[in-house]
């Protein structure tokens, strides 16, 4: 039996959140990334080196958890999450989150309470 623990739409602060990406296929739009239901996917336009899925919480709210679920990254693929009080994220750069088969995902050892917050995959 597997453990799962499901984060309800309450729970998902990018769900009122403004959410972009540098890349969107356009049957795949950015904005199915905040959706409750996987059948809901956003995807890039092409296999690119960098995808920037950049989230604007509106003000800095603490969190204690970031992650994509339900992905298709293949074990090579990176994600790194940056956080701060602007866009040029200088307060906590880039930490890469480990692979995982179908979500990446990082598990902060605090809260950190920042508005802007930047995924990259590569």
């Amino acid at each position: 039996m597997r453990n799962m623990t499901y984060l309800t739409h309450e729970d998902n602060l990018a769900a009122s959140a403004t959410v972009t990406a540098s890349s969107s296929h356009a049957v795949y739009p950015i904005s199915n990334i905040v959706s409750e239901k996987f059948s809901k996917a956003w995807r890039s336009n092409a296999d690119l080196t960098d995808v920037d899925i950049s989230i604007d919480l509106g003000t800095a709210k603490p969190i204690n958890l970031i992650g994509l679920f339900n992905t298709n990254f293949s074990n090579v693929a990176t994600v790194a999450h940056a956080a701060g009080t602007s866009t040029s994220y200088t307060e906590q750069p880039g930490t890469a989150m480990s692979w995982r088969e179908f979500d990446q995902y990082r598990l902060l050892e605090g809260t950190i309470d920042y508005r802007y917050h930047r995924l990259r995959i590569n």
